[in-house]
C-alpha cells in the first residue's frame, strides 16, 4: 500500500474524496466503488480499471503520538489526510496499476494545494512536495527514465527518507 499524505489544505475529507473520485472518473480510470458504512464519500473505496484500490482517510501513524510524528519531525509536514493506494494482487499487471497510481498522484498534486508526501508503508519515501517544490527520490528503480519523462512539472531528485522512524 502506498500513501499520499496531505496537509490541511486538502481538507475536508469529503471534499478530498470527491476530488479523488472526480479525478479517477475524468481520467477514465474509475471502474466502480464500494460504499462504506455511512453515506460519507470519505468512507468509500474507489476501484480503478487496473484493479488498484483508492481510499481517503484521516492521517495517523500507528503507535505514534503527535510529538513523535515523523512527518512533522522529518519533513516539517503537519498531515491532515491520506489517500491510500492498494495494489490488487488478484489482477495481473502490477506495472499498469503503478502507472495509474502515478497518473492519479500527479493529477491530485495539481488539484490539491499544500505539502504532500508519497510513501510505502511509512518505510520508503518516493516523492515529496514541500513548500511548492516537487522532489522525487533518487531511487532509479522507482523512477526509471520512462517514468521521469511523464512527470508533469519541474522537479528535483534527492535522497528522501524518514530519520525518526
Amino acid at each position: 500500500m502506498l500513501h499520499l499524505e496531505l496537509t490541511e489544505d486538502a481538507m475536508p475529507l469529503d471534499g478530498l474524496a470527491h476530488t479523488v473520485r472526480d479525478t479517477a472518473s475524468r481520467l477514465g480510470s474509475l471502474a466502480g466503488f464500494w460504499q462504506g458504512a455511512t453515506a460519507n464519500p470519505a468512507d468509500e473505496t474507489y476501484v480503478l480499471t487496473t484493479g488498484l484500490l483508492v481510499s481517503v482517510s484521516p492521517a495517523f501513524v500507528k503507535g505514534q503520538d503527535a510529538d513523535e510524528d515523523p512527518f512533522l519531525n522529518d519533513f516539517g509536514m503537519a498531515r491532515a489526510a491520506t489517500v491510500d493506494f492498494t495494489y490488487d494482487s488478484r489482477h495481473e499487471g502490477f506495472e499498469q496499476q503503478l502507472d495509474q497510481l502515478l497518473q492519479m498522484v500527479f493529477e491530485l498534486l495539481d488539484l490539491v494545494p499544500g505539502d504532500a508526501l508519497l510513501h510505502y508503508e511509512y518505510y520508503v519515501v518516493h516523492l515529496a512536495r514541500l513548500e511548492g517544490q516537487l522532489i522525487l527520490s533518487d531511487d532509479d528503480d522507482m523512477w526509471p527514465p520512462e517514468d521521469l519523462v511523464r512527470v508533469p512539472v519541474p522537479y528535483q531528485r534527492s535522497h528522501l527518507a524518514f530519520r525518526t522512524m
